[in-house]
């Protein structure tokens, strides 16, 4: 299948030398996690190590699929066509998470878009070369059907968090979704928060900008959270927890 990029709009990325899975630093990259050395090295011999500048799309939603994206270092944003064409944040990428791997389940185009918040370094490794592997091996094709089940899990967990809580739940949500997604720093605060616009984390939970305003307002003055410029450091977290403890829609790492 070959890769057809939409004419209204283009992608901007510098090429780099190819980096071995065994010298990478991240460690909860599925790839080094779950492959065998023999599947590690052929993925070596297909995959590419690319530069992409902030504010730049990978793919967008409708591109053809034909490759498997791996992040290196940098923070990018998974989102989809919204209404009125308007793009809604739907999740965020870390560091060693891999994405587009969606385009599994049909085959022929991918369901969102990817979009760099700042720089990034990302690997991509063609579909089928990627495909071919899992399809031959029981144990891997095992491991990424739950891998897959565990991603329209959280999907079906989100979505029930937008449709049944309260816009102070959703808030409380939101929060907690960025820690499992983030982590918090030795001061508990939310690591790369400031990186999160207000409308993107508005978009997480199905709200308006004016409404995560207003209830992190009340948060601050109940003293669970404590705003700090662009960061968020949490000062109650079992406050948050037990906002949503009937629900069981989300566990906190």
């Amino acid at each position: 299948m070959f890769f057809v990029r939409p004419f209204f709009y283009t992608i901007r990325m510098k090429k780099q030398k190819n980096i071995l899975c065994e010298d990478c630093s991240n460690l909860d990259c599925f790839v080094k996690k779950h492959f065998s050395i023999e599947h590690i090295k052929i993925i070596e011999n297909k995959k590419r190590c690319e530069y992409y500048p902030k504010k730049n799309y990978l793919f967008k939603d409708g591109d053809d699929f034909d490759r498997i994206f791996f992040l290196r270092e940098g923070k990018i944003k998974i989102s989809n066509g919204g209404e009125h064409n308007k793009e809604q944040a739907i999740s965020f990428i870390k560091d060693g998470d891999s994405f587009g791997y969606r385009g599994l389940l049909s085959s022929k185009t991918y369901p969102v878009s990817s979009q760099t918040i700042t720089d990034c370094h990302v690997c991509y490794v063609p579909a089928k070369a990627l495909f071919d592997i899992i399809y031959h091996d029981p144990a891997l094709a095992k491991f990424f059907i739950t891998f897959l089940a565990d991603s329209l899990y959280r999907d079906d967990a989100k979505l029930k968090a937008i449709t049944i809580l309260s816009v102070r739940e959703k808030v409380a949500y939101g929060l907690l979704s960025l820690i499992n997604i983030y982590g918090l720093n030795k001061a508990n605060e939310i690591i790369d928060f400031e990186f999160v616009t207000r409308k993107d984390f508005a978009d997480l939970v199905g709200l308006t900008p004016n409404q995560v305003t207003r209830i992190l307002g009340e948060f601050a003055n109940d003293n669970i959270i404590k705003r700090k410029g662009k960061k968020i450091q949490i000062l109650k977290p079992k406050e948050l927890k037990n906002m949503l403890k009937y629900y069981n829609i989300i566990q906190v790492k």
